[in-house]
């Protein structure tokens, strides 16, 4: 078996794959510090939230689980941050040009 093993990756270490990784322990470094670091962005949010228990183990597990899945999680979190903060830029556009004929048609009847 780890012949075989070892034949299938030197071929597809033969066809330059990005994936695939020569040293293991890069692969294995490269996870980690993405993980720590989605675990860093979500206990950051779980702390700026009021209503979450911060005491609870449960939830202390989840934020590990979702970090350690960080390849499944993080383009999600991403994705709603983006969309949330391209929300929020046209809604503030849209009530300042809501706004602005408001003001001009108060002051004209002034």
């Amino acid at each position: 078996m780890s012949l075989w093993f070892s034949e299938l990756r030197s071929r597809l270490l033969t066809l330059n794959s990005p994936f695939i990784f020569e040293k293991p322990a890069l692969a294995m470094l490269i996870y980690s510090v993405t993980a720590l670091l989605t675990f860093s962005f979500v206990a950051y949010v779980f702390g700026q939230d009021d209503c979450a228990r911060k005491d609870d183990p449960q939830a202390w597990l989840f934020i590990v689980f979702a970090a350690a899945i960080w390849p499944l999680t993080l383009p999600n979190m991403i994705r709603k941050v983006v969309t949330k903060s391209f929300k929020h830029q046209h809604e503030s556009r849209d009530a300042g040009s809501q706004s602005e004929p408001f003001l001009v048609y108060e002051s004209l009847r002034k």
